[in-house]
């Protein structure tokens, strides 16, 4: 088309009122600052706010929340280091016994509260971050804790026996076949006790030790596992499960459960910590016992659970939502690290941390804490495994830590392992459990009711 043919169509366009067209049609509004009404200078009588006249507290430069006011964080503000833990309160897990929509006079709210659950609605405040302490000093040598480490002791120091004697001959016939000739401890055998543990869900240290070619195979992949370098997570599938399974068994009361990705309730992370401080594994009540695995049924342990569970607002009976331990309460943490790693206190680290927020929901959900002195739980590095006791005295968090309970450098030091931790399975049952029941599940049982 030429550019003649164009200026002969346009003049064949009659002109338009553009005027009148843009009345014809709506005004479109504007953005405009005049469109934001400023508040009124005052308000009706009755209407002010209760904090009117009051001054927001603001930073040293003017902004709020050490923040510049075009709203970015400001470079000069000091950043406040973390610690372990710090000052936040944790607000306790126990619900209202009655819910605010059933409750529309706020004034009636206290009057339907039991006493119980008043106390427990109650901020908690971790005050300092937690000790680590050998267990040489006289406080981590007391009561149930002392116990159990006179009797750790009394197996590496030869004055108790850890495999029981009916053992003695097939470990005798393999050293010879193998030609792995290892120390052998002093008095390193006893009578196992035959009994009804199996029947009553009792795990004892007394029972009959696992046999030398299980055992054997532990201890070789472990020593396997460090010359190849594996990561913590092969070492947990191929080490540190099989040893656990070895020694807990099938079908008990505590079980084995795996935990790598259970993390804590947020409002029991203390303040300073990100919400990453986990432990591998768990020794933990199976509430059905002596159901079998996967069969419908109760007990009156898993009754008592569900009403504790259905009064807290995460439906959990730990201070974490990992599904596998919403109804298993945990007896025995136990946290694991490669020697090459972070190692020793990077273990403790985390493991005090898991434990301090544990022991803040038992508070936060018990009657009473009266018979609960400690914790239990087991650190691992490399090959090493170290027993850690978790108590709180006098408001202060404490972690007795490092006391040798074997290692899988050994066969030997693998029976030791497994001879401890059917020491503290016994505990659990004997000991915690009974005060769980009494503390936890008799107390919510009694607000149901």
């Amino acid at each position: 088309m030429r550019c003649s043919d164009i200026s002969l169509w346009l003049g064949g366009i009659e002109p338009t009122d553009l005027t009148a067209s843009d009345d014809a049609r709506p005004a479109k509004r504007k953005r405009s600052l005049g469109d934001f009404h400023t508040p009124p200078d005052s308000l009706p009588a009755g209407l002010a706010p209760a904090h009117e006249g009051q001054v927001t507290p603001k930073s040293r430069n003017g902004s709020r929340s050490g923040r510049t006011q075009d709203g970015d964080a400001d470079p000069n503000e000091t950043r406040r280091p973390l610690s372990v833990p710090l000052g936040r309160p944790l607000q306790l897990r126990r619900l209202r016994s009655a819910s605010s929509s059933d409750i529309t006079d706020s004034s009636n709210t206290h009057s339907v509260e039991s006493s119980t659950t008043k106390k427990r609605n109650k901020m908690y405040e971790i005050r300092s971050g937690f000790r680590v302490l050998p267990f040489s000093t006289r406080d981590s040598r007391t009561g149930d804790q002392g116990a159990l480490v006179a009797d750790f002791s009394r197996i590496s120091n030869g004055r108790q026996g850890f495999i029981s004697r009916t053992r003695q001959r097939d470990i005798e016939e393999d050293a010879a076949r193998t030609g792995v000739l290892e120390e052998l401890p002093l008095n390193p055998y006893f009578d196992a006790v035959e009994g009804g543990q199996r029947q009553t869900g009792e795990m004892s240290e007394s029972m009959e030790s696992p046999g030398i070619c299980e055992v054997r195979n532990i201890h070789r992949t472990a020593v396997e596992y460090e010359y190849l370098g594996q990561d913590e997570a092969a070492w947990n599938a191929a080490v540190h499960y099989p040893l656990l399974r070895l020694a807990m068994g099938y079908e008990m009361l505590v079980d084995v459960v795996p935990c790598a990705s259970a993390t804590i309730l947020d409002d029991f992370v203390p303040t300073g910590t990100l919400n990453g401080n986990k432990v591998d594994f768990c020794l933990a009540f199976n509430p059905r016992w002596p159901l079998r695995p996967g069969k419908v049924g109760k007990t009156t342990a898993s009754e008592a659970i569900n009403k504790v569970r259905l009064q807290t607002d995460d439906i959990c009976v730990n201070h974490t939502d990992f599904s596998p331990l919403l109804e298993s309460p945990i007896a025995v943490s136990i946290k694991a690290k490669r020697a090459d790693g972070p190692g020793t206190r990077d273990a403790q680290r985390q493991l005090g941390i898991w434990q301090v927020s544990h022991w803040v929901y038992l508070e936060s959900m018990a009657s009473s804490m009266d018979g609960l002195d400690f914790l239990p739980s087991i650190h691992v590095v490399g090959h090493k495994w170290e027993f850690t006791a978790f108590s709180m005295k006098d408001g202060t968090p404490r972690l007795w830590a490092g006391f040798p309970i074997g290692d899988t450098t050994t066969v030997f030091g693998v029976y030791r392992i497994i001879w401890c931790l059917r020491r503290l399975a016994r505990y659990s049952v004997e000991k915690y459990w009974p005060w769980f029941n009494k503390a936890i599940l008799e107390q919510a049982i009694l607000e149901q009711d």
